[in-house]
């Protein structure tokens, strides 16, 4: 320490990091003690490049009341199950109509097309998703609190989920990790059910396809570049095309709203991980104008959402000094563009 000053609620310091020592492990080894007595540590540079401690005391905010999580749970069960119900009476019909083919024996029956196969699934995906969120949480010392469900319109029904922390991240690997987390966590479970979902989903000529989108409103829509794969690998024959049942609609839908949770903007999952990669604020922004531009071809409202998230700061981490680790710079950045590549709609 070279010098100290007393203000109200807390001390301001200007310290020095001993020889041989890593700051960014140093600051963090004091915030995670401090924070345990209730006050909250800030690592700023001085404009001479020497190191300015900020320590305050601080009110823990009000924990979300658990009535809210559940009431938002509710109604975007509603949303979902009236996609899943709207879905498959339409699937109904147009299998009543149309000549079908089947990958596998799974799908024949019809069984599953109903709601229920596509309400599940899909809020196993989420939860996957926030238990991927939780994790992270815990590990860097925070508490999760319970998400909060966000409902949509069809064919989707829901736009994901947001769990807020009382807990300010320590530094840039602790937002990072925190953002993609939740998405890494959440196309596991997104890849199972589209492999399931289009063995269960019936097969006719796209020909045929063509003629039901003109007469019965049969929409053809954006598919991620890994269900493209998968239905190439399940033997997918030449010249048909798949009308996704309940499971393969929620595994589409996990596909899509994981590829939107990535993109650079906002406070989105992969806001969270651009922020924590680019400090320059002009970067940000424009890989959030780009990230816009990218949903629309999903879901414009999405993308106007975006465009409405981007309106807000990104909080800044405790540490305000220190750089993403080479680690995540190089493995973890190399995970995220795989995984934004792989659910983009990129058919091929």
């Amino acid at each position: 320490m070279l010098d100290s000053r007393e203000v109200p609620g807390g001390l301001d310091l200007i310290v020095s990091p001993r020889p041989g020592t890593d700051p960014k492990a140093a600051f963090t080894r004091v915030a995670k003690e401090l924070m345990r007595y209730g006050m909250v540590p800030k690592l700023l540079k001085t404009p001479d490049g020497r190191l300015y401690l900020l320590v305050r005391t601080v009110r823990r905010p009000k924990p979300l009341e658990t009535w809210k999580s559940l009431a938002s749970l509710a109604i975007c069960l509603v949303t979902v199950w009236i996609s899943g119900s709207l879905m498959s009476q339409s699937l109904l019909e147009l299998v009543s109509k149309a000549d079908v083919q089947f990958i596998s024996s799974l799908g024949s029956s019809l069984r599953l097309i109903n709601p229920v196969f596509f309400v599940i699934p899909l809020f196993s995906i989420l939860g996957i998703h926030e238990f991927g969120h939780m994790l992270a949480t815990k590990r860097w010392g925070g508490e999760w609190e319970p998400p909060i469900f966000i409902p949509g319109p069809p064919p989707l029904g829901t736009f994901g989920a947001v769990i807020r922390s009382a807990k300010i991240p320590i530094n840039r690997d602790e937002i990072f990790d925190l953002g993609f987390s939740g998405p890494l966590s959440g196309f596991i479970p997104a890849v199972v059910m589209s492999v399931i979902g289009i063995l269960t989903s019936p097969l006719i000529p796209i020909e045929e396809a063509i003629q039901l989108a003109k007469e019965e409103g049969l929409q053809f829509v954006p598919t991620p570049l890994l269900f493209d794969i998968i239905q190439r690998l399940l033997s997918h024959p030449e010249g048909m095309t798949i009308i996704m049942s309940p499971i393969a609609f929620a595994g589409w839908v996990g596909l899509v709203l994981t590829f939107l949770n990535l993109l650079p903007a906002g406070q989105l999952d992969g806001g969270h991980v651009a922020y924590a990669l680019l400090p320059n604020p002009k970067a940000r922004l424009a890989l959030g104008v780009v990230a816009v531009i990218l949903a629309v071809p999903y879901s414009p409202l999405m993308a106007l959402l975006i465009a409405f998230f981007m309106l807000s700061k990104h909080p800044p981490p405790l540490d305000e000094v220190s750089p993403l680790s080479k680690s995540r710079k190089v493995i973890g950045v190399a995970a995220y563009i795989s995984l934004l590549i792989l659910t983009s709609p990129l058919s091929i």
